[in-house]
């Protein structure tokens, strides 16, 4: 629905007509369905770590590493801590990727990367692939990291990759 803002709208409308029958709401899904990156990362702080479950936090983490907002120390200390608890492998590799956004960290990329591959996490492969890439300067991995996010058609992903490989002129 993220192509379709008529669509989105009225999802997330729903989702969150939906979420305003629980006390409290929910305090991520309001701007994940609203795919609102800026809400989101001033809402990713070590205590919403506590506040709900650890899989919102990681898509949390996600919708703002899909846009290239690096994400609060503290806060990433706070939830590589409560991935290790939950054992969360997934929720791992979306932190450590966060790390390495954040931090210009290809060795956590690639850490990311690696797990996302072994769970068959394809897209969240293919954009850690792509964000390795882009920070040692390998385009022949950037080029099949955009192959495949153009086989999913994941537009978003390959613009802002595109981009960012023209700025650092690779």
């Amino acid at each position: 629905a993220r192509q379709n803002d008529s669509l989105a709208a009225r999802i997330a409308a729903l989702v969150e007509e939906v979420d305003a029958q629980f006390n409290p709401p929910r305090p991520l899904l309001g701007p994940f369905v609203r795919w609102d990156v800026h809400e989101m990362c001033d809402l990713l702080r070590p205590a919403v770590v506590v506040q709900t479950t650890f899989e919102n936090v990681s898509m949390g983490m996600s919708i703002c590493s899909d846009a290239g907002q690096p994400l609060d120390q503290d806060f990433l200390e706070a939830a590589l801590a409560e991935s290790e608890r939950t054992k969360s492998v997934l929720g791992r590799a979306e932190v450590l990727r966060a790390i390495g956004l954040a931090q210009a960290d290809a060795e956590a990329l690639t850490e990311a990367n690696a797990q996302f591959t072994a769970r068959g996490a394809a897209p969240y492969a293919a954009r850690t692939a792509a964000e390795i890439a882009i920070q040692t300067r390998d385009r022949a991995r950037l080029d099949r990291a955009i192959s495949y996010l153009e086989s999913i058609r994941d537009e978003t992903q390959i613009q802002r990759y595109l981009a960012a490989a023209q700025k650092a002129h690779l």
